[in-house]
């Protein structure tokens, strides 16, 4: 549970003074405390479970918090829905049909205005149950057609939703398999899949035209129309913003689609309208930071930012987003996945060597050697710590330290059969060719051969890859403007 759901929980709670209660709230008390769930520690830290059936106690704290959580988040659509068609149910069973029918007036206008497409029907089918109820003949003649005409309206917009959820998810599979899209039998499923979406009709709900566009961008990423799919990405957000009322009632998807825009613009290389829409992102999930998904994209939102920076503007980077992404890692990194984290780490470390802050660059490239798993969870952010501890040493001048490192990393890099051209031209020039220069003239004349075929290298579709995080091209234009 969030912060504010335990002190919602707790409030409820507080006043109980049976011993059942006084026994579940040690319970949650206990659990909450524990890193792990044990029986064992639970029955010798709470005496009186000893007596009691521990699951039988452990269900019943879990139907309170889940009690607990639905009045905390009652103001939701749906459950403000549920509620309405629960007390509709009760008013008609009481036969209070006045009373009844003022409620399904107010229920049919939320459901319409929110599209919950289901509650409408099942709302019509209680005018439909009043209206034959009434006997009334001539009202029966009247509103009988219009109130079938809404169920299936309803029905039909619903159904239409599932299919381009359909659509949308079968695009997704084809995107997540191995199959590669360029193959023939690739084509031929993204061609019958466009087909489908293009014979059905346009939907009414935003809901719908989200999944439809939404399949769309994964069609358009996968034949590698980039503009097109950043257009549908766009038209994602703009359904939403047309929609206010839609982003109050569920932010997580507004916030979904922000980020889905950034993430491909970033993706293309826009980095300045990525930049625009991460900004939008951050401020966004801020105000929400309490609640698990905006906190989650705040955190993302952050970290693409910084990286978007140094991509823009080098070693100009603003301190600020430097400090705001150390200020979100330390405070909120276990919620970041290990990958995303090794990633925030690798930036931050970067930062600091575009700024030439080398002493405060080294702790963060550290920790994302020492971080346990760090080579499986993200080999190549990994590789390219090991490349660039290096160039750190190297600019805190650690020569002492400098022939281990190569030894190390040349040992790493064979064994795992990763000694590109790249990697054989960095050690060998700090390793052959650094110690033989004597002059500041011979460093330039050796910086700038080395430059000459990195840029042969940038060209390369096999070598150019490690450019993308690495800036080393930067680093040593760098190196040469300081020694023109």
């Amino acid at each position: 549970m969030e912060r504010n759901e335990k002190g919602h929980f707790l409030k409820q709670h507080s006043g109980i003074r049976s011993k059942r209660g006084t026994t579940y709230l040690k319970l949650y008390h206990t659990l909450e405390k524990m890193k792990k769930p044990d029986d064992g520690k639970l029955l010798s830290m709470i005496p009186e479970l000893a007596h009691a059936q521990l699951s039988n106690q452990k269900a019943y704290l879990y139907d309170q918090i889940l009690l607990s959580l639905e009045r905390y988040h009652s103001e939701s659509s749906d459950a403000k829905l549920r509620r309405l068609l629960s007390d509709i149910r009760i008013l008609h069973t009481k036969g209070l049909l006045i009373q009844c029918e003022n409620l399904i007036k107010k229920a049919e206008k939320l459901s319409i205005k929110t599209e919950r497409y289901l509650h409408l029907s099942e709302i019509q089918a209680w005018k439909y149950s009043l209206l034959v109820g009434g006997k009334d003949t001539d009202k029966v003649r009247k509103d009988l057609l219009p109130v079938l005409s809404v169920s299936r309206s309803a029905l039909h917009e619903y159904l239409l939703l599932l299919d381009y959820r359909q659509a949308q998810s079968e695009t997704l599979v084809e995107s997540w398999s191995d199959r590669s899209v360029r193959g023939t039998a690739g084509k031929q499923k993204l061609a019958e899949i466009e087909k489908k979406i293009q014979s059905l009709p346009m939907p009414a709900s935003i809901s719908a035209k989200l999944f439809r566009s939404n399949a769309l961008t994964v069609l358009a990423d996968l034949r590698g129309e980039t503009k097109e799919a950043i257009r549908e990405r766009r038209e994602c957000v703009h359904l939403l913003e047309s929609r206010p009322d839609l982003i109050r009632d569920e932010p997580p998807r507004y916030l979904v689609s922000v980020y889905n825009l950034a993430t491909y613009l970033y993706n293309s290389k826009y980095y300045k309208e990525a930049e625009t829409e991460l900004i939008k992102l951050i401020g966004i999930a801020k105000k929400q930071i309490k609640q698990y998904v905006p906190r989650r994209y705040y955190l993302i939102g952050v970290m693409m930012r910084l990286i978007t920076e140094i991509k823009l503007r080098g070693i100009k980077t603003s301190m600020s987003s430097i400090t705001e992404a150390e200020y979100v890692i330390e405070k909120f990194g276990k919620d970041f996945t290990g990958h995303d984290r090794l990633l925030v780490y690798y930036h931050l470390s970067w930062s600091y060597f575009n700024l030439e802050q080398f002493d405060r660059s080294l702790p963060w490239i550290n920790k994302v050697i020492n971080e346990q798993g760090a080579e499986k969870t993200n080999p190549a952010i990994y590789l390219l710590a090991r490349l660039t501890t290096v160039l750190i040493h190297f600019e805190l001048k650690n020569t002492e330290y400098m022939e281990y490192l190569i030894r190390s990393l040349y040992r790493f890099l064979k064994t795992r059969k990763r000694l590109y051209r790249f990697e054989e031209l960095l050690m060998e020039f700090i390793r052959i060719k650094l110690p033989k220069v004597n002059s500041p003239k011979e460093l330039l004349l050796a910086l700038t051969d080395l430059r000459k075929q990195v840029k042969v290298l940038q060209n390369d579709p096999f070598e150019s890859s490690v450019f993308e995080n690495f800036d080393f091209p930067g680093w040593l234009d760098g190196k040469l403007k300081l020694r023109d």
